[in-house]
């Protein structure tokens, strides 16, 4: 076997280069792989948390404590088009969600539904790599300034950012789906180090 390949090398280079070629694009799958991902970031803030003799809050005949205000933003850090999806924000155990506002990216239109005044429902779709919309809630009647987020899609992945993360996500998913991007990424990156 050994005397074959001396004779015949160009086999054996044949051989290795086939090989090489095929890891090489098995690796390029994998990284191309299809990937749908929805990063959210939420920012609270509690307007009022104790009854105040200046300043009373009722809503529907009842008086609240409690005023808290959310914004969540939802992006597609993913690498793929996020089409047609539900996303459902509840509000901790006793909250009211009282007014809700959502900012569309433009072109399109969500629709909201407030079933129970517990969660919201938001049809949405962010067709674009890096697309996001901002969700604004005002929840009233609850201590506890926690929400919860969840999303149903084939293959969608949901995951918790702070602001910094969504950005430094959207650049990763840029640089891989767009190779020129990716090269202008990557030697914008080069020249910040050498500077």
């Amino acid at each position: 076997m050994i005397e074959f390949l001396k004779e015949n090398q160009f086999l054996l280079g044949i051989f290795t280069g086939s090989a090489a070629a095929y890891i090489l694009s098995l690796f390029v799958q994998w990284i191309r792989r299809e990937r749908k991902i929805l990063g959210y970031s939420v920012s609270s803030r509690t307007i009022t948390k104790e009854k105040l003799e200046e300043l009373t809050i009722k809503y529907k005949n009842t008086e609240t404590k409690y005023l808290h205000s959310h914004s969540i933003t939802l992006s597609n850090i993913g690498n793929r088009p996020l089409k047609d999806f539900p996303v459902r924000i509840e509000c901790a155990s006793d909250g009211y969600i009282f007014g809700s506002e959502v900012s569309a990216p433009p072109g399109e239109i969500f629709e909201t539904e407030i079933e129970d005044p517990d969660y919201i429902t938001i049809h949405c779709g962010l067709l674009n790599i890096g697309e996001s919309f901002t969700v604004g809630l005002t929840v009233l009647h609850t201590p506890s300034i926690g929400l919860s987020l969840t999303a149903r899609q084939e293959n969608l992945k949901v995951k918790q950012l702070s602001q910094s993360e969504i950005a430094k996500d959207i650049l990763g998913a840029l640089e891989f789906s767009h190779p020129i991007m990716g090269l202008s990424i990557n030697l914008a990156k080069i020249f910040k180090k050498k500077l």
